[in-house]
């Protein structure tokens, strides 16, 4: 058992209270560390930290809360804008003084094994990836994929490459993403994973796949990221993000679970400083062949539902080929200092 529950904690709707409370004083607790080490010891540091103390403590906390959310949550998502239950938890925790949170003591939780990657060159989306769009709506310009005005509920429209049979088990992925505006209700998938290529929509209508996706709603000034098992359809929402934000991801599966770690800066991100949210649920463990690039959520409806953003800098995080470009070698050492 990852989490030892204090004796006063007993029912499941308890113990769930417990995980959110441990988890927003863990966020937290590593937030003051790593901008500590990131100021007096330096980035490589403050990253070691992130990637070897709080990495396995966050999983074994997310492992938790998706146990804990079945037996306390009877809940179905009945259109991709629904907001979990737990979500509405979440920003009550989210609101409590550090007062509040101190009783909650991380010894509580027993990490489980995490092994931090080495990091490659970025994804060249123009080169390398093939296009499928009905009407020219997005486009690449080396890493980044930008669209204007699309219609991600009207039109089929992504970038994917198949990278071969099995090549993504457990993964760790990281990824810039920006909502810019949108028009009434839009979906769109920043990241997706499966065995052949199709969009978001279509995962989920053949309940298979991967993915990590933003949605927008009219009556919001915000929108928010969620993470999606297709064949479950299990999802889990972050909070609320305002229009235009420029966001930095981490994206990522160990075993059956699958998550999503959201940073307002790459710097933050790299030093593991300043996590706004970490949303995650059980997947299945298949391995992926296709990963797919700013795939649209095609419902053949909601032509006027307009949205303009970008996605940049997908980073595999797997190891450097032999011969990498000089350019690129100061990031490789970076990840293994």
């Amino acid at each position: 058992m990852p989490i030892r529950f204090p004796g006063r904690v007993q029912t499941p709707a308890e113990r769930h209270d417990f995980l959110l409370r441990l988890q927003e004083r863990l966020r937290r607790f590593n937030n003051a560390v790593c901008a500590k080490l990131r100021t007096e010891r330096g980035v490589a540091a403050a990253r070691r930290w992130h990637d070897e103390w709080f990495g396995p403590r966050d999983l074994a906390l997310c492992r938790a809360l998706v146990e804990a959310r079945a037996s306390v949550f009877h809940w179905k998502p009945k259109d991709i804008d629904d907001v979990a239950p737990w979500l509405v938890h979440k920003r009550e925790v989210r609101a409590l003084s550090m007062d509040a949170l101190n009783a909650v003591s991380l010894d509580v939780v027993e990490p489980e094994s995490y092994q931090a990657t080495g990091l490659d060159p970025k994804e060249n989306i123009e080169d390398d990836y093939i296009h499928v769009d009905d009407a020219a709506e997005i486009s690449a310009s080396g890493t980044r994929v930008s669209w204007t005005d699309r219609r991600p509920r009207y039109l089929t429209s992504y970038y994917y490459k198949d990278f071969g049979t099995g090549h993504f088990g457990d993964f760790d992925i990281l990824v810039d993403s920006e909502y810019t505006s949108g028009a009434y209700s839009t979906v769109w998938e920043v990241l997706g994973l499966d065995t052949q290529a199709r969009d978001g929509r279509a995962r989920e209508a053949a309940a298979f796949g991967l993915g990590v996706i933003t949605c927008y709603n009219a009556y919001e000034p915000e929108h928010r990221y969620s993470v999606r098992d297709y064949a479950s359809g299990s999802v889990d929402d972050s909070v609320l993000i305002a229009n235009g934000s420029t966001r930095y991801l981490r994206w990522d599966r160990s075993g059956s679970i699958l998550r999503c770690r959201i940073y307002p800066t790459s710097a933050d991100r790299d030093a593991g400083t300043n996590l706004e949210d970490t949303i995650s649920v059980a997947c299945a463990t298949t391995a992926y062949s296709h990963l797919h690039a700013a795939a649209s959520w095609d419902t053949n409806s909601w032509g006027y539902t307009y949205t303009t953003g970008w996605i940049d800098n997908i980073d595999l995080q797997e190891a450097a080929p032999t011969g990498v470009a000089p350019q690129f070698m100061h990031l490789a050492r970076m990840r293994r200092a």
